[in-house]
């Protein structure tokens, strides 16, 4: 992986914050976490658009934030509020995967 790149999308990525739509900030939040990229200040501007867009994440994109989040060991309480009371509202569409990814994550949390 190229660092620059990354570092220079991820840049992009906080100026386009408010027009992300529910993957973009889910794929995005777990990129980070999968390539153990901590960078707090776009973290934590995802994050808050994560709390804004939770009612419209499906399952997956609930689980694979809450992944990124447990991954990178990061403490936001209000988006674990949020997000787990959107797992709860959305538990019958969760697949098989979603509620393994969910439980796993709860589970390094």
């Amino acid at each position: 992986t190229n660092p620059k790149v990354f570092e220079v999308l991820l840049g992009k990525a906080v100026l386009k914050a408010g027009s992300l739509t529910a993957q973009n900030i889910a794929n995005t939040l777990w990129s980070m976490a999968k390539l153990e990229h901590a960078n707090p200040k776009v973290f934590e501007v995802l994050l808050g658009q994560a709390v804004l867009a939770a009612g419209s994440f499906n399952s997956q994109d609930i689980a694979n934030t809450l992944w990124a989040v447990a991954k990178l060991e990061h403490t936001n309480p209000k988006v674990f509020e949020v997000l787990l009371g959107e797992a709860v509202l959305k538990a019958g569409s969760f697949t098989p995967q979603d509620i393994a990814n969910t439980l796993l994550s709860l589970a390094h949390l």
